[in-house]
């Protein structure tokens, strides 16, 4: 599937570094004179064998900031890529495996914060029993831990700021879920629900 978008946006929320008492800066919200942003996005589903499917995302996106912030002439560009990969393995004994990859490009945040290219590897595995009333799954996000930290830098009106910030991205996780109750009742209940809600339209 393939699809594009173009927005021009005026008075786009933007947040910038000022200086402030000569020795401190501050991020704060600013009006922007107008964004132009023209995008791409590709997704494609294939599934090779029977135990493998796989679907792919491409996203391009080319965005241009534009604004006179008290003085401060901001004009930024930049050419933003994203990929994601995501991989579902049917292995034995009814476990089911999954992988994911996505890679962003570098990009500009809020209108004036240039942001480095980063990626992550995300895991996850599940398995049913007891005629699939129990659900146990692993999960293990930012496996090499490469999308905690963000190294960023902003240069405009004759001010350099560098510096990284840090999320708690990488984690590990286990749950277990257990349906209680007749499930065959249940699925008859929601069947019933549906098909009154069917004739209930048609009445209409």
């Amino acid at each position: 599937m393939i699809s594009n978008n173009f927005s021009v946006t005026q008075d786009f929320f933007a947040n910038i570094f000022e200086v402030v008492d000569s020795i401190r800066t501050i991020l704060t919200p600013r009006n922007m004179d107008r964004v132009l942003n023209n995008g791409l996005s590709v997704s494609y589903s294939h599934r090779p064998f029977e135990w493998w499917n796989f679907t792919s995302f491409f996203i391009y996106n080319y965005e241009k900031y534009d604004g006179d912030l008290e003085g401060t002439v901001i004009d930024l560009e930049t050419h933003k890529t994203n990929f994601r990969l995501q991989n579902n393995f049917n292995l034995p004994q009814d476990i089911r495996f999954e992988v994911s990859y996505f890679y962003s490009s570098p990009w500009i945040w809020r209108g004036s914060v240039n942001v480095e290219a980063y990626h992550r590897v995300d895991l996850g595995l599940k398995r049913e029993f007891f005629k699939n009333r129990l659900l146990v799954q692993l999960t293990a996000n930012d496996l090499l831990n490469t999308s905690s930290d963000y190294t960023y830098t902003s240069n405009y009106g004759g001010m350099v700021v560098d510096g990284v910030i840090s999320f708690d991205n990488q984690r590990y996780g286990i749950s277990v879920t257990y349906k209680l109750g007749n499930q065959k009742l249940k699925s008859l209940r929601r069947k019933k629900s549906a098909i009154d809600e069917e004739m209930n339209r048609i009445s209409e």
